[in-house]
């Protein structure tokens, strides 16, 4: 979940150049269901047991689905700030999904440094949940889960490329909606918001 940690950080780096929390409140976002949508399959796949057992087929196509609904949204929005960025991240990850099978894969390197051992261990069977280990067969690695955040940090995990672009996009569109953008190269902040 490095996406969340990045949107929390942000929010802080914005209060601390003196953003207003209540400029994204007033971001008006077009076609916000397709960002919600996948992300509620997303949730209802790969968290619900019950869920999960019963599309078990579908799941990789569902999974690659998803970046589909992310793609429209970050086409309809593509002149907010940083949503390109983001969409750049978005269409990484899948890219890497969906050339290896709708699976994220995962390093077995990355996974035990993020102290993630049952999430190996299970991957060490097949595809598990959203992911499948990296081995000879796995379609551009380098763009899968191949980093990680390490313990002591309170959420270790894994990520890939695609994540580290989108928490970056989501910094930048943080940092314009709180009314503190990062001035462009041609020195002016973007109106998009």
């Amino acid at each position: 979940m490095l996406i969340v940690e990045a949107f929390i950080l942000s929010i802080i780096v914005a209060l601390l150049r003196g953003g207003e929390l209540s400029g994204l409140a007033r971001v008006r976002l077009r076609s916000a269901w397709l960002a919600f949508a996948p992300l509620a399959v997303q949730l209802a796949v790969f968290l619900f047991e019950p869920v999960r057992f019963q599309l078990r087929e579908a799941i990789p196509y569902l999974h690659a689905l998803t970046y589909v609904f992310a793609g429209a949204f970050v086409l309809a929005n593509a002149n907010v700030p940083g949503m390109k960025i983001m969409g750049l991240g978005a269409a990484s990850n899948a890219l890497v999904i969906t050339a290896n099978g709708g699976y994220m894969p995962a390093s077995s390197a990355a996974l035990t440094g993020a102290g993630m051992i049952p999430v190996l261990q299970a991957l060490a069977s097949g595809p598990h949940h959203n992911s499948v280990l990296i081995d000879g067969r796995t379609v551009l690695w380098f763009l899968g889960d191949i980093f990680y955040v390490p313990p002591p940090f309170p959420t270790p995990n894994v990520f890939s490329v695609g994540d580290v672009l989108i928490a970056a996009g989501c910094f930048l569109f943080v940092q314009a909606a709180t009314g503190k953008a990062l001035l462009g190269c041609d020195g002016r902040k973007s109106s998009a918001l």
